[in-house]
């Protein structure tokens, strides 16, 4: 595992365990996360997915093996993100001061998945996760890639209710509701994760979410909206 660690401004009121999107090409690419938290009063851990930057092989773009068409393989990388989260959850919570999860994109969606563990979690947002993975691989543009890539490999993906059956361990509204504060941003033009998945986590975990009139990535790096938002969260 690797962590990153960054101070708060002043007094820190606990420990902010941030988590990065899929295929993060530098920590550049969220510094501004890590800032607006460390501006809240966090202190900051970002942690580095697995298979991702410096985890990566050598050679090999940072994501690419973490979401591939080997559904097993997926599953995997999925658990030890998840994993990972819930050992800096419960190392933070030690720590005595408050902690909290926030989750970008596939990030988010680890962050609700590890939320629902017996860690102790204050304060947790999810910022466009895609919540409904097997929607994901059968409705968008990259779930077409992928389903392309699978055949041409000769190990097709299942059909539609089969692989819903697969990755229905991964579907966070199926599990009992955090006992922390929760903050949902949902991009209503989101074509990536895909709105519909988390509006039913929402509803399932009884959250209003915050929906924003954005796509995926428009939300998650250039919406100042939802960054206002989010520092009124964890203020």
């Amino acid at each position: 595992m690797e962590v990153r660690a960054r101070p708060a401004r002043g007094a820190a009121r606990g420990i902010a365990v941030l988590v990065p999107p899929w295929k993060v090409p530098g920590h550049y690419a969220i510094s501004g996360y890590a800032r607006l938290l460390a501006r809240a009063g966090w202190d900051v851990w970002t942690l580095v997915p697995p298979r991702h930057l410096s985890r990566s092989s050598r050679g090999v773009r940072s994501g690419e093996e973490f979401v591939t068409p080997d559904l097993p393989a997926l599953r995997a990388a999925v658990e030890q993100l998840v994993a990972e989260i819930r050992v800096l959850a419960a190392l933070a919570a030690a720590r005595g001061g408050r902690t909290a999860l926030v989750g970008l994109s596939l990030g988010a969606l680890a962050v609700a998945l590890a939320a629902t563990g017996p860690e102790r979690v204050d304060r947790i947002a999810l910022l466009a996760p895609p919540a409904d993975l097997a929607a994901v691989l059968l409705g968008t543009a990259i779930g077409r890639r992928y389903r392309r890539l699978a055949a041409r490999a000769g190990a097709p993906l299942p059909p539609g209710a089969l692989l819903e059956a697969m990755l229905a361990p991964f579907r966070p509204e199926l599990r009992p509701r955090p006992a922390g504060e929760l903050f949902l941003a949902v991009g209503g033009e989101d074509r990536i994760a895909l709105p519909a998945g988390a509006i039913a986590l929402a509803r399932a975990w009884n959250v209003a979410p915050r929906i924003y009139p954005r796509g995926h990535l428009t939300l998650l790096f250039a919406c100042r909206a939802l960054r206002r938002d989010l520092a009124r969260f964890l203020g």
